[in-house]
C-alpha cells in the first residue's frame, strides 16, 4: 500500500499533547461510576436518582499535584450520606455482607445483594407527617400553605375532590333509595362514613399532589438559574436561587403533612371496618376511631387503659363477637324444654316413618334456634307500647291469647332491663278487622335468612 502523509509531524503531535489541558473527565472517580453502573441499572426506582455528570465551568485551582480533585459521586445513597453528615443525622449502618456463594462462579461479576442500604429519616418529616395521628378522625388541622396551590382547571383533572358517584348508575345499582337532599348516597350508616373518610384522605393526597407540583416548578427553575450562575455569576440570580430553596422545603412540608393525614385516615378506615362487626354504640365507635394512631397496632397501645363508661365493651372478646353466640344481657328461656317444644315432639316416631329431614327432625325434638348473621343489637331501653283506646281492648285480648298458648310469658322484673323491645300494634285487614302486628323489622336486619 502507499503510503500517506501523516496529518501532523511528530514534532508538532510532541508539542500539541505538551500544551493541551488534562481533561476533567480523565479524574472523576471511575470506581464509584463502576459501583453505580453494576447496582443500578436492574433497579428503576434507584436509577432515576443516579445522575450523569454535569456541565461545569473550567476551574483553575489545581492541587499540590497539579490535577483537579475528583468530583464527588452522584450517587443517591452517596449524596445522602454526604447530606446526613452536614446535617449531623446519624448514617444507618450498612448491612452485613454475606459469604460469596460458590454459585456465583468466578469471573462473572456478583450478583446484586437482597439487603439495602437505609436512609435516615429526616427529623422535620417525621414530625409533620405524625401530627394529626394523636386524633386521625377529628384532626382540623390543614397543611400549611395549601390554600395557595390550586391551579387552573384543577377541578376538571381530578386534583380537588373525589369524582362522584353519577346520578343514573346510583339508581340502577339501588333503585329503592339512593337519592338524598346532597345527592345520591349509600343505603347504610356505614358505607356513608368510609365514603366520608375516603374523600378525606383523597383530598390529602390531591393537596399533596399540589404542593409537588409546586415545588416541580420552582426546581426547574433553580436548574435554569443554576445555568445563569455557571455562565455569568450575579448577586441577584444567588439571592432568587436561595429565595428557591427555602419555597420548596415549605412546598415539601404541606406534602408531608398532607400524606400524613391520609395515612391517619386510612388506619381510621380500617378500624371503622373491623368496629362494624361490633355491637359498641355509635359513641363508642367514633371514640375508639379517633385514638392516636400507634404502628403497633391498629387501635393503639391507649386501648386498654380507655375503659371510661365502658370498660365491659372493650374487652377482646366484646370488640368482635361470634353472631351466633348470645350477647350479654339476653334473656335466657325460662321454660321448660318439653313444654316449650309442644306435642309433636311427642310424636317423633310417626315423624320418622313420613321420612322427615333431618332439619324437621331436629327443630320437632331440640326446637328452632334464631340465627343471627350479625351481633343482634344491645339493649336500647324499654319501648313501650301506645295503642289507641280502642285498639287497647283487642291487644289485651290477643296478649291473653298469646300467654294461654304458652307463645309468649310475662318478664321477670331481673330481666326487665335487657332484651329487645318491640312495638305491638294493629294494622286493618283487607276482609275487615284488624291484625297485631309485632314489629321486628328492627331485629330482622341482623336475622341471617
Amino acid at each position: 500500500m502507499e503510503d500517506l502523509d501523516p496529518l501532523f509531524g511528530s514534532d508538532e503531535l510532541e508539542a500539541g499533547l505538551a500544551t493541551e489541558p488534562p481533561s476533567q473527565d480523565d479524574y472523576s472517580d471511575s470506581d464509584d461510576e463502576l459501583i453505580s453502573l453494576s447496582s443500578d441499572v436492574a433497579d428503576a426506582d434507584v436509577e432515576q436518582f443516579t445522575l450523569t455528570q454535569a456541565e461545569r465551568p473550567c476551574v483553575s485551582a489545581t492541587g499540590s499535584s497539579g490535577a483537579q480533585s475528583p468530583s464527588p459521586s452522584q450517587d443517591l445513597h452517596q449524596v445522602c450520606r454526604r447530606a446526613a453528615e452536614k446535617l449531623g443525622l446519624k448514617w444507618p449502618e450498612a448491612p452485613a455482607e454475606t459469604a460469596r456463594s460458590r454459585y456465583e462462579g468466578r469471573r462473572l461479576p456478583t450478583a446484586r445483594s437482597s439487603a439495602k442500604q437505609l436512609l435516615p429519616v429526616f427529623p422535620e418529616c417525621l414530625e409533620e407527617a405524625t401530627q394529626s395521628w394523636s386524633n386521625p378522625l377529628t384532626a382540623k388541622t390543614p397543611a400549611q400553605g395549601g390554600a395557595v396551590l390550586d391551579w387552573d382547571g384543577m377541578e376538571e383533572k381530578g386534583f380537588s375532590h373525589l369524582p362522584p358517584i353519577e346520578p343514573l348508575v346510583a339508581s340502577h345499582l339501588y333503585p329503592r333509595k339512593s337519592m338524598t337532599a346532597a345527592g345520591p348516597a349509600l343505603p347504610s350508616k356505614a358505607d356513608c362514613l368510609q365514603t366520608t373518610l375516603t374523600e378525606k384522605s383523597y383530598k390529602a393526597v390531591a393537596t399533596s399532589m399540589r404542593a409537588l407540583n409546586a415545588s416541580s416548578m420552582l426546581l426547574a427553575y433553580q436548574a435554569e438559574l443554576q445555568d445563569d450562575m455557571n455562565s455569568s455569576p450575579d448577586p441577584v440570580v444567588w439571592d432568587e436561587l436561595c429565595v428557591v430553596t427555602d419555597l420548596c422545603l415549605r412546598l415539601h412540608r404541606c406534602a408531608v403533612q398532607a400524606c400524613g393525614r391520609a395515612m391517619g385516615v386510612m388506619v381510621t378506615q380500617e378500624r371503622a371496618r373491623w368496629l362494624n362487626l361490633s355491637s359498641l354504640s355509635h359513641r363508642e365507635k367514633t371514640q375508639l376511631l379517633d385514638v392516636p394512631v400507634d404502628p403497633k397496632g391498629l387501635f393503639g397501645s391507649l386501648l386498654p387503659p380507655c375503659n371510661n363508661g365502658y370498660t365491659d365493651t372493650l374487652k377482646p372478646q366484646a370488640l368482635v363477637q361470634d353472631p351466633l353466640s348470645p350477647i350479654e344481657g339476653a334473656v335466657a328461656p325460662q321454660m321448660d324444654q318439653t313444654d316449650a317444644l309442644g306435642p309433636l315432639a311427642q310424636h317423633i316416631t310417626q315423624w320418622h316413618s313420613c321420612g322427615a329431614s333431618n332439619w324437621v327432625l331436629k327443630t320437632v325434638t331440640r326446637g328452632y334456634r334464631l340465627q343471627f348473621a350479625s351481633v343482634p343489637p344491645k339493649f336500647n331501653g324499654v319501648l313501650l307500647s301506645q295503642p289507641r283506646e280502642e285498639e287497647a281492648p283487642i291487644l289485651q285480648k290477643e296478649i291473653e291469647s298469646l300467654k294461654d298458648k304458652g307463645a309468649i310469658r310475662i318478664v321477670p322484673v331481673e330481666h326487665c332491663q335487657t332484651g329487645f323491645y318491640s312495638r305491638y300494634f294493629l294494622v286493618p285487614k283487607k276482609g275487615g278487622g284488624r291484625r297485631p302486628i309485632l314489629d321486628l323489622r328492627a331485629l330482622n336486619k341482623y336475622m341471617r335468612t
